[in-house]
């Protein structure tokens, strides 16, 4: 199989498209989009997981195994049918309804090429997705076209001061200074100092707006600080468990879209490593990530000014997934870039 076309975007529509000054919350056409998006991320994670089991086919492979494609792919047949009617519950505003027919046909151009895997060699099943990635580009290309035909980019966004957003969400002076004070020393790679104000501020910050800054510092902290900082903290358990809390309230956060890819990141490590050999559970991540997005959406219906959160909704929708690399790529999946994204050589 050709592993580098198969691992390539999949159905990601550039949200920055979207990125306008708003005078009310989120129109129907967006939030349908999103829909959009949710559904094809859902077929992505399908095709990413059975691109393990088709390499397995693969004679030169390492983990070489005839045959083994077949019972998971009467699994992912199931399971996109499941996607092909959520989509046909869909209910789209006019101006974009034309395009579930044609994701519609997405899904089944897949559903086509699994439901007969074991009938199929190597070069069959390239011929099929071929023409498979040839509709998802057109798909891509067409909604992309709708998108810019209605939605207006100003040229003059405003970049935000978010720490001064963020130390407003402080009851007093003092926790204000106590909270800048911590995000200095992250600077300053003081990474036990800041822990520790954060720490702090934390336990009576908890459920309030200023949680997610505090807590997005603390997983900062203890990804680019050393082995002492995760000891201060109360070890690997407690940033997870911090992240896992955090996200499960669905709370806005300025910085939503970071929380979410350190929790996911965390996540993965913990779980199932890095190797390309290792399940990737995207289908979890897309959950979690689809019930932010529904908050943010409520969030920005009732703040229609805040532009950063509509900012950070679109961020958040455009998080790519974790995919698997081919076989002898330095690093087994996309998490390893994930990583890197947020601390550097220094989180290794």
């Amino acid at each position: 199989m050709n592993n580098k076309r198969l691992i390539t975007a999949f159905i990601v529509v550039f949200l920055f498209t979207f990125l306008y000054i708003a005078e009310a919350g989120l129109s129907n056409v967006e939030k349908g989009v999103f829909e959009l998006e949710h559904i094809g991320m859902q077929i992505h994670a399908v095709e990413i997981e059975m691109s393990m089991y088709l390499a397995q086919e693969d004679k030169d492979s390492p983990n070489y195994d005839k045959g083994v494609s077949i019972k998971p792919a009467k699994k992912v047949v199931a399971d996109l049918n499941v996607i092909k009617a959520d989509l046909s519950a869909l209910s789209l505003p006019q101006e974009i309804n034309e395009f579930k027919p044609q994701l519609d046909g997405v899904v089944d151009k897949l559903i086509g090429i699994y439901g007969t895997v074991a009938k199929k060699g190597k070069i069959d099943l390239e011929k099929e997705f071929g023409s498979f990635w040839v509709m998802v580009d057109e798909y891509n290309k067409n909604l992309k076209l709708k998108i810019d035909s209605f939605v207006k980019i100003p040229k003059d966004f405003k970049e935000v001061n978010l720490l001064e957003v963020e130390s407003g969400y402080f009851e007093n002076q003092q926790d204000k200074e106590k909270f800048q004070s911590a995000d200095r020393l992250i600077e300053e790679k003081k990474y036990v100092e800041a822990s520790l104000i954060l720490q702090e501020l934390l336990s009576r910050y908890k459920d309030t707006q200023a949680e997610g800054s505090i807590v997005v510092r603390l997983a900062d902290c203890a990804g680019l600080g050393s082995d002492a900082v995760y000891d201060k903290l109360g070890g690997f358990e407690y940033v997870l468990n911090m992240l896992d809390q955090f996200v499960s309230k669905k709370n806005y956060s300025p910085q939503i879209k970071r929380i979410y890819l350190q929790w996911r990141t965390l996540k993965h490590e913990s779980e199932n490593g890095m190797s390309n050999w290792s399940g990737i559970p995207n289908n979890k991540y897309i959950k979690v990530l689809w019930e932010l997005a529904q908050a943010m959406e409520q969030y920005v219906d009732a703040h229609p000014d805040d532009n950063w959160a509509r900012l950070q909704l679109l961020l958040l929708m455009d998080t790519p997934l974790i995919e698997r690399w081919p076989q002898n790529y330095p690093y087994g999946s996309s998490v390893a870039l994930d990583h890197y994204s947020l601390w550097g050589l220094e989180g290794f």
